[in-house]
């Protein structure tokens, strides 16, 4: 249920690099993770952070970050954040 986010085989080669690439594929994708949660829409590719925050999930995975994350992305659904 948590993870990062599925991502396309052309976002995957074009924004990470190969190292990147085999520690994000490790982790199976989910309905919400750390970019889901905190960046939705507002945190792209282009600036790097979201390379970074679906990485940084990939490094922090435990059950307590899952359920910290589920109650984040709770929040952030009902306050419309990120949402366009």
């Amino acid at each position: 249920m948590v993870g990062p986010r599925p991502l396309t085989r052309n976002e995957i080669e074009e924004n990470f690099n190969f190292a990147d690439q085999k520690k994000l594929l490790s982790c199976k994708t989910g309905l919400t993770g750390n970019w889901g949660t905190y960046g939705r829409s507002v945190i792209t590719f282009e600036s790097g952070e979201r390379q970074r925050m679906e990485l940084e999930y990939v490094e922090k995975r435990s059950t307590l970050f899952d359920l910290k994350l589920i109650f984040a992305t709770v929040g952030s659904v009902l306050r419309g954040k990120g949402a366009q």
